[in-house]
């Protein structure tokens, strides 16, 4: 189900065990206190609440507490989070399934609350075995990156609960300024209101001229994104990101940051990985997070290693003249497109 499914279910009533997933951090934070208000509604009830991690989780403890009596409240609530399912040995899982399937049984709803770092989920049209087991006896929430069209809606009703008249056209600066992570637009929001409240209480009408002034500027930078056109030879769509980056005034030496830590993963994880070690070894050696590794592998598997040597040399290089030379910044970005994606 999508996140307006679940609200649905917030209102007719919830049962059973949930899965919430998907790139939508804000609102999957925002169904899950939702969640909480409604299954306990005053601080009494909170003995109903239990969360575990992969510190403290394990199955006989969520059995533990599906079978404790509930406080002033119909239901449980028991929260599961962190990532617990990396190297979950088969017979956990098939104890936790089993756990979740008689949660409605215990009067007990159970929440497995996920980010896309510490859950593999696969795609929309091949969800990941995992995901599928867990779909069997678990309702699965998708919370998927909110339109423009919707932010838009959203953030002006942000507004309108202010007193504060936002139009559309304005409201669609905000996110070309401010990018469209919720949270951040959530604080941008409570800023403009609060300057708006305070320079012009007798016109709470929300201006560009406020964003310019008071808002900070946030380029969505995704620097594996970038760094997988690189490699694949895209010259077009590498350039295509570098040149919004440069319109929006992002530090040359920012950007490059970003793409050189990211060419030195992609080619160690490679070396390692030539080296016959497991994603596992990997992880536990260069301190990354497996999922991370795996995500990385996927793209490197098929890389020649000399290939992404010359990558991360070419980013070293890059760096030293941005810091030394005084060639203009976003010329040696532009050459550093070039050299990686050459024949």
């Amino acid at each position: 189900m999508k996140y307006a499914d679940f609200q649905g279910e917030l209102k007719s009533g919830v049962s059973g065990s949930y899965i919430f997933y998907g790139p939508e951090a804000y609102l999957k934070r925002y169904a899950l206190r939702s969640l909480r208000k409604l299954i306990i509604p005053d601080e009494a009830a909170e003995f109903n609440r239990f969360v575990f991690d992969e510190s403290t989780f394990t199955v006989d403890k969520i059995y533990d507490v599906m079978q404790t009596v509930s406080f002033t409240a119909e239901q449980k609530l028991i929260e599961i989070s962190g990532p617990i399912f990396h190297r979950i040995p088969e017979e956990t899982l098939e104890s936790l399934c089993l756990a979740l399937k008689s949660a409605a049984k215990y009067d007990t709803i159970i929440v497995i609350y996920t980010n896309e770092e510490e859950f593999d989920a696969g795609s929309e049209k091949q969800p990941s075995k995992l995901l599928k087991t867990l779909s069997e006896v678990s309702k699965p929430v998708y919370f998927a990156k909110e339109t423009p069209a919707k932010l838009v809606r959203w953030i002006q009703r942000h507004f309108t609960s202010e007193g504060i008249d936002a139009p559309q056209q304005v409201c669609e600066r905000l996110l070309d300024t401010c990018g469209r992570d919720m949270f951040s637009l959530s604080s941008e929001a409570a800023k403009l209101s609060a300057y708006i409240k305070s320079k012009r209480p007798n016109d709470p009408i929300l201006k560009e001229s406020d964003i310019i002034e008071i808002c900070t500027r946030n380029f969505d930078f995704d620097a594996f994104a970038f760094s997988d056109a690189l490699i694949s030879g895209n010259a077009k769509e590498a350039m295509a990101v570098l040149n919004e980056m440069k319109a929006g005034k992002e530090r040359p030496e920012v950007i490059l940051g970003s793409i050189a830590g990211t060419a030195c993963d992609l080619y160690a994880i490679k070396l390692l990985y030539d080296t016959g070690l497991s994603k596992y070894e990997i992880a536990s050696r260069l301190k990354i997070h497996e999922f991370r590794v795996e995500l990385y592998l996927k793209k490197v598997i098929s890389r020649e290693t000399k290939l992404l040597k010359r990558f991360a040399d070419a980013c070293y290089n890059a760096d030293i003249k941005i810091k030394f030379s005084p060639t203009d910044s976003y010329e040696i970005l532009d050459k550093l497109v070039a050299e990686i994606t050459q024949n």
